[in-house]
């Protein structure tokens, strides 16, 4: 949806085409860390740990990243302004803030979803409920609810929740098999024989993720790598939060880098022959290597992660 508004505005005001690609791709990213997140979600479900923590644990992730991207895309186009030329029609301050006034209901109903959680006031599976009633409420008030309206949203919320169902039972079967296979029980036994230290583990589970991102998508490396991974994180006391987190990071980066980078395959859909998917990769560079940073940052200092849900308890 990015991809079709912005992009064509910023080629029409002759950005970098490998900058505007580039940004895109990698924004659309966040979501998987900023809550709410599908990922935290599935990972809190197959795992066993608290989805409100996860959540809440993607904040300060989520807004570094999009922080760091932000500076960079401000650095790199004061160092070379013609990679982003002006704009020739500048908006007023006011006709921002007017624009600004129309998203009121989108923050609104983040805090009345995340801020319950966070108060411990509802579960998340309680402020699920909450965020659908206060959508009802706030479409009512600016009278964009009709019947056919809410037909829809019904419908493709039951195709949604049907998938992940499957989804869900499937990793139960597969975490089931697991264990009767006696797998994680071994493999835990022999990480911990192995090397002890809690920092090889991390390594071991960042090259093993990166890997499987450049060819499998998150929900199934979700599925593969993590049944079998998290009794390794647990035999050297590893907080599955804090991992939680980590995965994320690396499923993000996975989306990025090639030969598989989905997010730039879809940016490739929307520009079709425009742009070349060389060019597309080539803005992405940047981004994945800003990420790596990133997820070094989350590695060195846990508490990024982990300090919101502490408060929590």
């Amino acid at each position: 949806a990015m991809g079709r508004l912005a992009i064509p505005e910023m080629l029409r005001y002759r950005y970098d085409p490998a900058l505007a690609t580039g940004a895109v791709a990698s924004a659309g990213t966040l979501a998987a860390m900023i809550p709410p997140s599908i990922g935290f979600i599935l990972y809190g479900w197959f795992t066993g740990v608290s989805v409100g923590q996860l959540l809440i644990a993607g904040i300060v992730p989520g807004i570094m990243t999009a922080a760091v991207f932000s500076l960079f895309i401000v650095g790199y186009c004061t160092i070379r302004p013609e990679a982003a030329p002006p704009m020739v029609e500048k908006p007023t301050w006011a006709e921002r803030f007017e624009v600004l006034w129309r998203i009121w209901p989108l923050p609104l109903l983040v805090l009345c979803v995340m801020g319950g959680i966070y108060a411990g006031v509802v579960t998340p599976t309680e402020a699920a409920s909450l965020g659908a009633l206060v959508t009802i409420v706030i479409a009512f008030a600016k009278r964009t609810l009709t019947w056919n309206v809410f037909r829809t949203s019904l419908t493709e919320t039951m195709r949604s929740l049907s998938a992940l169902l499957f989804i869900g039972v499937a990793a139960m079967l597969f975490q089931r098999f697991l264990a009767i296979a006696g797998l994680p029980a071994a493999i835990g036994d022999v990480a911990a024989g192995v090397d002890p230290n809690p920092y090889s583990v991390i390594l071991l589970t960042t090259i093993v993720l990166i890997v499987m991102g450049m060819f499998i998508e998150p929900l199934g490396i979700l599925l593969i790598a993590v049944p079998v991974l998290q009794p390794i994180w647990e035999s050297v006391h590893l907080n599955l939060i804090w991992m939680g987190v980590l995965y994320v990071k690396l499923g993000e980066i996975g989306l990025l880098t090639p030969p598989i980078g989905m997010n730039a395959f879809v940016i490739k859909s929307v520009v079709g022959d425009e742009i070349e998917l060389s060019t597309i990769f080539k803005g992405l560079t940047w981004f994945i290597l800003l990420d790596v940073g990133v997820l070094f940052l989350l590695i060195l200092f846990p508490q990024l992660s982990l300090f919101l849900p502490n408060l929590m308890k």
